[in-house]
């Protein structure tokens, strides 16, 4: 079966190329698995889609799965770098040995998301659509707002940081990725956001964000392990709100459990504020 039938290609200018990128586990066999899909069109947006389901890499690598996740989560963060300042997906270059970029193919789709439903099944058996929908999952609106903000304005102060941004990578032998708002090889931090309208939500999205970088400092083969780790806790409520006590004792909660993981919450007031605490902490590093 030829690929551009299934995308329904025309004789027209292509709006969009993908491939599939390509794991060699054993050098020098030529045996080789999806795992993943890079995308770029020609608005400049682009997408890198893991293709391995992590229970069926449990079964697939077993003891050397923790390996093969490290692996998927460098190459996905190297290839969205590229992309995002390079939209030519034929002259990326995969950073690890072993990785491979396939044959990239020029198609026409209505999104970059319909390219990797389509994509991604086809160029491996082991993936799930599943792994999509979790990985666009959030939690809180409110949470989004605050990422969307910070991430815009740090980018605006410096563009080379837009890969270090919404991070997810494989700790240990975990199934679920950890995400991370900001991750770099000597800085990790996450955002949340605490109001009084949903706090007790809110503070277990708060907890899980500590617990992965909790798992970062410790996750045994991962490649970098920032000595840096922090939860920034975003709070805009006013002085006289009747419920700003509870927000302010979640705080506390939250510093009490961090510190025992050795790990850094700090209260940030405003997206302004988050902004220039994170680009102060990564230009440090």
């Amino acid at each position: 079966m030829k690929t551009h039938n299934m995308f329904n290609l025309k004789q027209k200018p292509p709006e969009a190329s993908w491939a599939p990128v390509l794991f060699e586990p054993i050098p020098g066999s030529e045996e080789r698995l999806t795992i993943a899909v890079a995308a770029v069109n020609a608005e400049g947006d682009y997408r890198c889609q893991a293709t391995i389901n992590p229970k069926a890499a449990k079964m697939v690598f077993q003891g050397e799965r923790g390996i093969v996740q490290d692996v998927i989560s460098v190459t996905i963060a190297n290839c969205e770098s590229f992309l995002g300042s390079n939209h030519d997906l034929k002259s990326w270059e995969p950073p690890l040995d072993g990785v491979y970029l396939g044959n990239v193919q020029d198609v026409e789709i209505s999104s970059l998301d319909e390219l990797i439903r389509l994509a991604a099944p086809f160029a491996s058996f082991l993936y799930n659509e599943s792994m999509d929908n979790q990985a666009k999952q959030s939690t809180d609106e409110g949470i989004r707002k605050w990422d969307t903000q910070v991430k815009a304005i740090i980018l605006r102060a410096n563009k080379k940081l837009e890969h270090n941004f919404n991070v997810r990578v494989y700790l240990g032998n975990h199934d679920m990725p950890a995400f991370f708002t900001f991750l770099s090889p000597s800085f990790a931090a996450n955002l949340t956001s605490l109001t009084p309208g949903n706090l007790k939500r809110q503070l277990e999205d708060a907890r899980a964000k500590l617990w992965s970088l909790h798992l970062l400092a410790d996750a045994p083969n991962y490649l970098f392990k920032p000595e840096v780790r922090e939860l920034l806790a975003g709070v805009n409520v006013t002085q006289d709100h009747p419920k700003r006590a509870l927000v302010t004792e979640a705080v506390e909660e939250l510093r009490d459990e961090a510190e025992r993981r050795d790990i850094a919450v700090t209260q940030v007031n405003s997206v302004q504020i988050a902004a220039q605490h994170i680009l102060d902490r990564a230009l440090a590093a």
